[in-house]
């Protein structure tokens, strides 16, 4: 593989780890962690936040509900709300939810068999690679009535659902499922609650594979009390 001793030995971010680290001494393996790190830390989110403020903007009383809810643990520095107001904030987990929900932040998970199994009579060989897509779970009118319908406030009644896996499931759950609604949750509130916006475009989000806008999300923005004309 390509390396260089004139390199900066005080560099000290990911490429720069994976280059060091022997167990990654290949370019496939590093290309691998470098788009993997990038497509679950940083496209996923982002995503799913424009998904969110799209939503939220068709849905005016959701984001009255979410804002009345933010003030709740309004704090001068978004430092100070703790772990306990983040985990209180039950609205705001409901507006999560649902974003990922219709959002489906990973549209399909692929599992290979380890052994024969017999699935309603169906048997699946040992080794077959089985894809299950995410949506076809997520938008199940068995599962979910009026799948089509961003409704937050659905989540007040499940607690718990094997038909919502945004993040996986099992052993392969997701470990930064929770630093991404975090996220999310800073983001929504510190916009919320300081600022007014609407839609300047009413463009439909797309998935192929991720869910994206075609024209992008243009959205007017004021601070909360300042309405422009």
């Amino acid at each position: 593989m390509l390396r260089s001793d004139k390199m900066d030995e005080k560099e000290n971010d990911l490429l720069w780890y994976c280059l060091k680290n022997s167990s990654l001494a290949s370019i496939p393996n590093i290309c691998d962690e470098v788009v993997g790190f990038i497509f679950a830390a940083l496209l996923n989110t982002q995503n799913t936040i424009a998904l969110a403020i799209y939503l939220l903007g068709k849905c005016p009383k959701s984001l009255r509900q979410l804002r009345d809810e933010f003030k709740q643990t309004d704090t001068d520095e978004l430092a100070n709300l703790t772990w306990d107001a983040y985990k209180n904030m039950e609205f705001c987990q409901s507006v999560i939810n649902e974003t990922l929900r219709l959002g489906n932040i990973v549209p399909r998970l692929w599992r290979k068999t380890l052994s024969d199994v017999n699935y309603k009579g169906y048997i699946i060989p040992q080794g077959t690679t089985v894809i299950t897509h995410i949506a076809a779970m997520h938008l199940d009118p068995s599962a979910f009535e009026n799948p089509n319908i961003f409704d937050p406030w659905r989540w007040q009644a499940i607690k718990k659902s094997n038909n919502w896996m945004p993040f996986g499931g099992g052993a392969r759950h997701c470990i930064g499922s929770e630093i991404a609604r975090i996220e999310i949750a800073m983001f929504l509130r510190h916009l919320i609650l300081n600022y007014d916006y609407e839609l300047v475009e009413s463009g439909q989000p797309v998935a192929s594979p991720l869910v994206k806008f075609s024209t992008g999300l243009p959205i007017r923005i004021h601070p909360i009390g300042k309405m422009n004309p």
